[in-house]
């Protein structure tokens, strides 16, 4: 930036550039210089969002237990009659395999009935619902 303003004041002194023309060059200089700070601010980003990428990536090439078979003759019943039951299950994400989110859970819901799920944040409340609609596997336990 000095070398910038020494050279447009000796220009200026020879009377080879006016006033506007300096400072649109200096402007001109100054906002390239800010954008390629930015752009090389954004590489620490682009680092941690191929991390994410890769472990998205994992997540969805892990096969679960439970079997599908052909999905060709997928079936929409009206209504579904059942019951959910959980026994003796353990879980722990992927992500933090060392700590248990859930550890000897039994949970039996017939037919036809309402329950509610209740506790503090971090009590496995929404884990619970993940395994029910299959997004998680326990680690022990059906």
């Amino acid at each position: 930036m000095v070398v910038l303003y020494w050279y447009g004041g000796k220009l200026l002194y020879n009377g080879d550039i006016s006033y506007k023309h300096l400072f649109q060059t200096f402007y001109v200089v100054v906002t390239a210089w800010i954008l390629i700070a930015e752009a090389g601010s954004m590489t620490g980003d682009i680092s941690v969002g191929t991390h994410a990428l890769k472990s998205v990536f994992t997540v969805l090439q892990i096969e679960g237990k439970m079997e599908t078979g052909p999905l060709n003759h997928i079936i929409n019943p009206k209504r579904i009659y059942g019951q959910i039951e959980l026994k003796q299950v353990e879980f722990v994400y992927l992500t933090r395999p060392k700590k248990m989110v859930l550890k000897g859970l039994s949970l039996k819901i017939e037919a036809g009935e309402v329950a509610t799920l209740a506790g503090i944040s971090g009590y496995g409340k929404s884990t619970i619902i993940g395994m029910i609609q299959r997004f998680y596997d326990p680690v022990v336990g059906l």
